[in-house]
């Protein structure tokens, strides 16, 4: 349906970032987390609750059908992430780092679970995770080192951020004892 085609827009690599912004923002008043009227959690929790409310989302889009959870799309959530960092009332979602590590915790699926979705959005939080650290630090970075990795192939950019991805999904329980 139409609304769907303009929510997938968010995701669309091919599409300009003002137009995948513009669908999240779509995406946003489809959910009940961003919804300014209904009454909820405030601070920190909202920021939970929209974060997990995103990364649901997300995961319903990307394992839709039969498509196995190793082969999602996940380098798409680069899309969302870049558009969240560009939106200032909703940067802090994904720069709030230990919060994001809170909820990627929270929705841990269990173990041996055969839920796709669930471990989709587990998958997709750690994600949004790494790349916001990696966008994060090249917005910091100084020209010269910025533009030199803005020349490395797109491939070898989506291979480091999995990577980090699987040792952050590995490794985040003995990183937090």
């Amino acid at each position: 349906d139409c609304w769907d085609l303009i929510n997938l827009k968010s995701l669309d690599v091919h599409t300009s970032p003002k137009v995948r912004k513009d669908a999240l923002y779509f995406v946003f008043d489809q959910l009940d987390s961003f919804d300014p009227e209904k009454e909820g959690p405030t601070g920190e929790k909202k920021q939970l609750s929209q974060l997990v409310a995103i990364g649901s989302w997300l995961a319903n889009r990307l394992v839709d059908g039969p498509i196995p959870i190793d082969k999602i799309h996940i380098h798409l959530i680069d899309c969302v992430v870049e558009s969240l960092m560009d939106m200032p009332e909703h940067r802090e979602l994904v720069l709030n780092w230990p919060m994001m590590i809170k909820a990627i915790l929270n929705e841990n699926p269990q173990q041996g679970s055969s839920n796709k979705e669930e471990i989709a959005k587990q998958r997709i939080l750690l994600r949004i995770l790494a790349t916001s650290v990696k966008l994060d630090q090249q917005h910091d970075a100084p020209f010269g080192k910025s533009s030199n990795k803005r020349k490395k192939s797109d491939r070898d950019k989506e291979d480091s951020l999995d990577t980090l991805s699987v040792a952050l999904l590995k490794n985040l329980p003995n990183l937090l004892s």
